[in-house]
């Protein structure tokens, strides 16, 4: 004769315990999973800025209308008007971030402009060749416009040295470091200097 098995079915209570446990299980994964991923996310915290406070950038700008920019050498023609300007980038007030020269040469004609450029510029590649560098030293740029010849150079803190240093009018035997004692180089030789840290 054959056995038959019955299964008794479960009471409705024993359903919702079945469903709560699984429940409550998924949702503590949940919360596990969540908790380890906002431990790996934390990271060690970092202070970006300088202490106690941000250095501020100053400038230095040194003009003259009587100085001649050496290195140009002669041009064999007179200039009506000239204006030579030195600017100078600080971190803080100590530290030379770069140095630039703008010479403006304004002549009589636009001819006489064309004669300087060709003469200064050969003078100037001169110079840099008998120094030991190459023509493009410098950021070196000769522009003519009408009848004016504008001549600038800019030279980072890490290119001002021993050699380099008459290339931007440092006459000082030790290399200035500081805005003041830039600004002292510069009125020295007859400039007129305005620094942003003057009140």
């Amino acid at each position: 004769m054959e056995e038959k098995i019955y299964f008794k079915p479960e009471s409705p209570g024993k359903k919702k315990d079945h469903k709560f446990l699984k429940l409550f299980f998924f949702l503590l994964f949940l919360l596990i999973i969540i908790l380890i991923i906002i431990w790996l996310l934390k990271g060690s915290k970092t202070v970006s800025g300088q202490y106690p406070e941000n250095v501020r950038n100053e400038a230095l700008e040194c003009i003259s209308s009587e100085i001649d920019y050496p290195k140009l050498g002669s041009y064999n023609v007179e200039p009506k008007e000239k204006e030579l300007k030195i600017s100078a980038i600080f971190k803080g007030e100590d530290t030379l971030v770069s140095l630039s020269i703008k010479d403006l040469l304004t002549f009589y004609s636009n001819h006489d402009a064309i004669i300087a450029e060709a003469r200064s510029h050969a003078n100037f590649n001169l110079s840099l060749r008998g120094s030991g560098y190459g023509t493009e030293k410098f950021e070196n740029k000769f522009s003519i416009v009408s009848e004016k010849l504008l001549v600038t150079l800019t030279g980072k803190a890490s290119e001002i040295d021993e050699y380099s240093k008459e290339y931007f009018s440092i006459k000082s035997e030790k290399i200035p470091t500081t805005i003041s004692e830039y600004k002292q180089n510069y009125e020295a030789q007859g400039f007129t200097c305005k620094a942003s840290n003057e009140k």
